[in-house]
């Protein structure tokens, strides 16, 4: 009976003691908030944790959290420090500015109140200036060639493009083999946040020469010589000189000239040029024998 007696008062005293131990129902410290897999646990079963969260920079001016428990809770969140407000999950946050924010979460269960560690994430809606810094010159050119220079200034990756589907791309970028016609280059650049821009370059390419045609003459016995020829270009021509018996002249304003005849077997040659710097020449051999 003695044993039984000193075991049953053993019991109460633990009893006393188990009485006297704190509730752990309030709020964790900051060091109780800091775990490393964005939960805190405690002896009991609740949790909570981020589920679906921004990326940690981001472009969008929106933030949509997602979050679980381990057991039915009562859930608050707040951004940027704000009073905390009831929430459930996802919640979204709508409107937010440039810069830094911090979003966080509690849970309460129970009398027992857990938390994650803030979460950090940066907004950035500013896309990077994107400038080209060199070009093909004249804007119309003979170049089947093109070779573009850019800065690209706080992109991450750049992509180019003319007249096809852009590719990765980093300047100096080069082309070849460019077809007669219109061309627009454009280089776009990409930062971090996802921000994106982009610059372009119209030119043209003519790589094709004038057509000089239609060359002839006639002259009469008296030796007065009539030239007549005719010049076309796909896109402009920028002038015509002619020569004949060692003397050349620019002879743009028509397609006729009258002259005399100088020695029995003289070229007459003409020169077409366009404004992309092509040209092309033909000649013709006066014969005074037919002026005879």
């Amino acid at each position: 009976m003695r044993t039984l007696a000193v075991l049953f008062t053993a019991s109460l005293a633990a009893c006393a003691v188990d009485a006297e131990l704190p509730s752990d129902d309030t709020t964790p410290t900051a060091d109780e908030s800091a775990a490393d897999n964005g939960a805190v646990t405690y002896a009991t079963t609740l949790a909570v944790k981020l589920t679906s969260s921004p990326p940690a920079l981001t472009n969008s001016t929106t933030a949509t959290f997602a979050f679980t428990t381990t057991k039915p809770a009562t859930t608050k969140c707040r951004i940027d420090g704000a009073a905390y407000a009831a929430c459930t999950s996802p919640v979204t946050f709508t409107g937010l500015t440039q810069g830094l924010h911090l979003f966080d979460l509690k849970a309460t269960a129970s009398g027992k109140t857990v938390a994650i560690p803030s979460y950090r994430f940066t907004v950035d809606t500013t896309a990077p200036t994107v400038t080209i810094t060199g070009v093909p010159s004249p804007a119309l050119t003979n170049q089947r060639t093109a070779t573009f220079t850019f800065d690209a200034g706080e992109s991450v990756s750049t992509t180019c493009s003319v007249d096809t589907a852009p590719v990765a791309c980093t300047s100096p970028v080069s082309y070849s083999g460019i077809i007669d016609g219109w061309h627009r280059f454009t280089v776009t650049g990409t930062d971090a946040a996802g921000n994106a821009s982009s610059a372009t370059f119209d030119w043209t390419v003519d790589g094709t020469a004038p057509v000089v045609s239609g060359l002839g003459y006639s002259c009469d016995p008296n030796g007065l010589l009539d030239v007549v020829w005719n010049a076309t270009d796909n896109y402009q021509l920028s002038g015509t000189s002619c020569s004949y018996a060692g003397s050349t002249w620019d002879c743009s304003s028509g397609h006729e000239w009258t002259g005399y005849v100088s020695g029995p077997q003289t070229p007459f040659t003409v020169t077409a040029y366009d404004t992309a710097n092509n040209h092309a020449t033909k000649s013709v051999v006066i014969k005074s024998i037919y002026c005879n």
